[in-house]
């Protein structure tokens, strides 16, 4: 069997960074490694040793010379503007070069892995030129494109036209940067997760560290706490849903710019019994909360396709998105879950929440079609492997 050596670029990664792209980096990671290949992150530091080793994979920690606030804002759970967002990327691709040259210079790699087109995108693209090194982009959705400002949008398709491949994780996500950018050479590698952990986790009806019982209906979202999940809403349909469903927890997992936002309006509407925000937890602590939740809700206006989204699959919850994102991929109407239509309202929301409580049965077919839909089409060997075959392509016309 042919091992490669990989150099893997995102601006982010553990454990500072705990988003989407950060989970996806390294769960493929983990999986090319298995497979007898030799794998380097390279990242952005921020206040951590230049050099470490996270789950066995050797990560990289390169120097952006902004100071330290205005990066700490350039993160996504800390994100304060796109705009920050996108002078802090500007630096990275100045800082990240030099890094790029020495690490290639010792590792001789096979190919260039890039999450992000920019800057990552185009740094890998420099050194596609200078070294002759296949590259290969993949596009997740949020940060790297839907909130990238659009006077980017031509840095944006001169990378993605000159990449040897591009991955985007959604068919939605496909359609809208065909829309925007114009043609690209794109393919559609859906977002992989590890089901097994999901299957394995036995149900517990109490989780008394989160004041969970028996007779609780728990509503479940996770993900980055920022404005575009539309989580202020939830919120404010939770009295609505509890005139309703009397004994009904909220559970909302991750951390991000809004959390105080969110707390301070948890107060006011006095409903700290009611509403968990444990913050980010341990993978084991992650799937007993999905196991013990009734439903998942995902209501961001657009998402790339949310792994949390996939983790309630493979945890067998019917979902309720809203019908406007990315994550009309994952789920289908009266399938594997509701959708909700835009606009927006605590009314619609708690209508679906109503169906899927009073409904025992149809709870129960969405959940378990959701979980075969999952071992189907989202696991993270498939993910691995059609990421295996895409590298073998580059490789060939190398």
């Amino acid at each position: 069997m042919v091992s490669w050596r990989i150099c893997y670029m995102i601006p982010g990664f553990f454990p500072i960074a705990k988003g989407g792209a950060e989970v996806f980096t390294l769960n493929l990671c983990k999986s090319l490694l298995k497979q007898g290949h030799r794998v380097i992150i390279v990242t952005r530091n921020l206040k951590l040793p230049s050099e470490a080793k996270i789950k066995g994979i050797y990560v990289k920690r390169f120097a952006n010379i902004l100071p330290y606030k205005i990066k700490y804002y350039g993160f996504g759970r800390f994100l304060r503007s796109k705009y920050i967002r996108m002078l802090v990327a500007g630096f990275d691709l100045i800082a990240v070069v030099p890094v790029l040259w020495n690490l290639h210079k010792k590792n001789k790699f096979h190919l260039i892995h890039a999450s992000f087109i920019f800057p990552f995108g185009l740094a890998g693209l420099i050194f596609k030129n200078i070294f002759k090194l296949p590259l290969v982009i993949t596009v997740h959705g949020p940060a790297d494109f839907y909130e990238v400002p659009r006077f980017f949008n031509p840095i944006l398709r001169f990378v993605l036209r000159r990449a040897n491949a591009v991955a985007v994780v959604g068919e939605q996500l496909k359609k809208d940067l065909l829309k925007r950018l114009g043609y690209l050479p794109i393919k559609v590698v859906l977002n992989g997760i590890p089901i097994k952990p999901f299957e394995l986790t036995e149900r517990e009806l109490q989780i008394e560290n989160y004041s969970i019982y028996s007779r609780d209906f728990v509503i479940l979202t996770a993900g980055r706490l920022v404005r575009r999940k539309n989580l202020d809403l939830l919120i404010r349909s939770i009295p609505k849903i509890q005139k309703k469903i009397a004994h009904s927890k909220l559970v909302i997992l991750g951390s991000g710019i809004e959390r105080k936002n969110l707390e301070k309006l948890i107060k006011d509407l006095q409903l700290e019994s009611s509403i968990i925000l444990p913050g980010w937890v341990s993978e084991e602590e992650k799937r007993k909360i999905f196991k013990r939740a009734d439903i998942f809700l995902q209501l961001s206006y657009f998402e790339g396709l949310s792994l949390a989204l996939l983790e309630s699959k493979a945890a067998g919850l019917p979902a309720v998105v809203l019908k406007a994102s990315g994550s009309l991929t994952a789920v289908s109407h009266r399938r594997t879950g509701l959708f909700v239509r835009p606009p927006l309202t605590t009314e619609k929301i708690v209508d679906c929440i109503e169906q899927l409580y009073k409904n025992v049965d149809l709870r129960r077919v969405l959940g378990e079609n959701a979980q075969k839909e999952a071992k189907r089409k989202y696991s993270l060997e498939r993910m691995t492997q059609e990421y295996i075959q895409i590298y073998e392509e580059v490789l060939k016309y190398k």
